[in-house]
């Protein structure tokens, strides 16, 4: 590291150098729905966008992209970037018909290529956990289709009818 030091009586006495060799950490998720909404408990249903976005420590490089894997076992590509929010990587996830969930989570994530603007890479995969894991955001994937369930009853002037859920 080569610094050019200030001239002057005094020129680095209200300074700091600081150097971090820190490298950085995923700190929470967030999900938003198709509109750009945050949402935080809801159910969700088959082909319905959601955009996780992961917060990282401090500001990463336009390249950063890494793997998240659901408890579904979907896998969503974590590669959208924009400089107006440089912590933040960003990826979409749109439920198939195999990703029902009571809870979405994640599983893991594999790192990728993540690094800060230093070039300073991300090297622990620990998920975020309590308030900042994506299942605690209580967001239900449920992609099985409502089924009618036989004839339905008559009882005058009443029609009842047998769903295999509630509708």
């Amino acid at each position: 590291v080569s610094l050019t030091v200030p001239t002057g009586v005094d020129a680095l006495a209200n300074s700091a150098l600081v150097v971090d060799y820190s490298p950085p950490t995923l700190d929470s998720f967030t999900v938003k729905n198709a509109d750009g909404v945050t949402i935080s408990s809801t159910t969700v249903g088959l082909a319905q966008d959601l955009t996780i976005v992961a917060t990282l420590s401090e500001a990463m490089v336009s390249s950063s992209a890494f793997t998240l894997t659901l408890n579904s076992g979907a896998v969503v590509n974590m590669n959208i970037y924009s400089p107006d929010n440089p912590d933040v990587i960003a990826g979409i996830f749109i439920p198939a018909t195999t990703d029902n969930m009571d809870v979405l989570r994640a599983s893991s994530f594999t790192i990728g290529t993540l690094a800060d603007i230093y070039g300073k890479a991300l090297t622990s995969a620990t998920l975020p956990t309590g308030g900042d894991a994506l299942s605690a955001k209580a967001i239900e994937i449920d992609v099985i289709p409502v089924a009618f369930l036989g004839s339905p009853s008559y009882s005058d002037p009443t029609a009842t009818f047998r769903f295999s859920e509630q509708v």
